[in-house]
């Protein structure tokens, strides 16, 4: 309904006729795309509510760290104390545990990294704190995948720029959507991931 309501006001508001960011109907899209994949990969109701519970914190957070530079705590912190709730119900509550705190230590381990190599901030702490979000949810076997997930997007998505001259790598670049985005791939697809490429260790 808002993506058609958008569309039939021709992105301005029907009352004083200011443009209406293109944003918002995006937003919408990529709910809603999310919510249907997510839908398609739970197997039961209870996995239906934790995906769509990750699948909207995780496009919250895209939106503002792209838009801002910034990954609110008021996101994050809620967002990892439910995933350690769910956990308890689920009967891997310690599982959840760890992987919030690997999350956390990878990449406050990679920031540390970073100031050391490059004597600058390479990865802020709301990153820090949304991998633990993500650990929390998926675990500490999928956390790594995550992780190498985001690196993987972050890559394709920044070296062109940077081999086309458009950025330096000195430039801020927001991570958290490239950490969205391999946690919602893994959200979806993470155990088939990690089955087919142990089947290739096997051949």
């Amino acid at each position: 309904v808002p993506v058609v309501s958008y569309l039939a006001l021709r992105g301005r508001c029907r009352i004083c006729g200011e443009p209406i960011s293109i944003v918002y109907p995006v937003v919408e899209i990529a709910a809603g795309a999310c919510y249907f994949f997510v839908a398609l990969h739970s197997p039961d109701k209870p996995a239906l509510l934790k995906g769509i519970f990750l699948a909207s914190a995780l496009i919250v957070v895209f939106f503002i760290d792209l838009r801002h530079m910034i990954i609110p705590d008021a996101i994050v912190l809620p967002g990892l104390e439910i995933g350690l709730l769910i956990a308890v119900f689920e009967g891997r509550f310690w599982d959840s545990v760890l992987g919030a705190a690997a999350g956390i230590a990878v990449f406050t381990l990679i920031a540390e990294m970073a100031v050391g190599l490059f004597g600058r901030e390479g990865m802020g702490g709301g990153d820090v704190k949304l991998a633990g979000m993500i650990g929390a949810f998926v675990g500490a076997k999928l956390i790594f995948l995550v992780t190498f997930l985001s690196f993987l997007i972050g890559g394709i998505v920044v070296m062109p720029a940077v081999i086309l001259g458009k950025r330096s790598m000195r430039d801020p670049i927001p991570f958290g959507p490239m950490l969205a985005c391999g946690a919602l791939i893994t959200l979806l697809t993470g155990d088939g991931i990690l089955e087919a490429y142990l089947k290739l260790w096997t051949l």
